[in-house]
């Protein structure tokens, strides 16, 4: 409740309960002795503002200047509702993110530890790799678009794998165990090492054609 005005017209008593009311709220300001003070203005602080204790913003806050948490203390920011960053926020220390939802662009992510990834990761762009990529499961090509596999290095695989479209190899290729279900036409100007089945009838059929030959010169002398 406001305190009223007093004039030389009021009374000892009554100047008495002024003077006793302003005591009373500068007394409740500076040493909370009534448990809450109100100010229903706005409140202006034109140097330092110190928050001892808790402080509960019921309203909007409104920080037109850097917020500076305490390194030596109480420098955690709990928030339990959104928050909006319309500027860059930047993170020196370790960031755990639950159920981040990305609406735009991420321009550069600099990952120096390990990256996990719960569900599908899906890269536009150029993927770079510069150590070793290892696949747990299965690695499709899709086959509208961006579906060439391109190795300048060497390659070795010790599991099946199907190739649904050509293989192409320029270099030398080692093949152990190698099963051909279809047709296997091998332009090959020297073949020095073909085992197994595909040896036995690839010679087979070398044999006859030399024993047709031979047949054929002995008939016609």
């Amino acid at each position: 409740m406001a305190i009223g005005y007093v004039t030389t017209a009021n009374t000892f008593q009554q100047w008495l309960i002024a003077t006793q009311d302003l005591i009373t709220v500068a007394n409740n300001l500076t040493d909370n002795i009534a448990g809450t003070f109100y100010a229903n203005t706005n409140l202006v602080a034109g140097n330092t503002l110190n928050v001892v204790g808790d402080a509960t913003i019921s309203g909007n806050l409104t920080v037109s200047g850097n917020i500076t948490l305490d390194a030596i203390g109480f420098d955690d920011l709990l928030v339990n509702g959104s928050a909006s960053i319309a500027n860059t926020l930047s993170v020196t220390g370790n960031t755990t993110l639950s159920n981040v939802i990305v609406s735009s662009n991420i321009s550069t992510v600099n990952v120096t530890s390990t990256l996990a990834v719960g569900t599908n990761a899906n890269v536009y762009g150029t993927l770079y790799v510069a150590g070793d990529a290892t696949f747990g499961g299965n690695v499709t090509l899709d086959s509208v678009g961006f579906d060439d596999l391109n190795v300048t290095g060497n390659a070795s695989v010790t599991l099946n794998q199907t190739i649904g479209g050509t293989l192409g190899v320029t270099g030398n290729a080692t093949f152990a165990n190698a099963e051909v279900t279809n047709t296997l036409t091998a332009n090959i100007a020297n073949v020095t090492n073909l085992v197994g089945t595909a040896n036995t009838a690839i010679y087979t059929r070398i044999e006859a054609a030399e024993a047709t030959s031979l047949a054929f010169a002995i008939a016609l002398g």
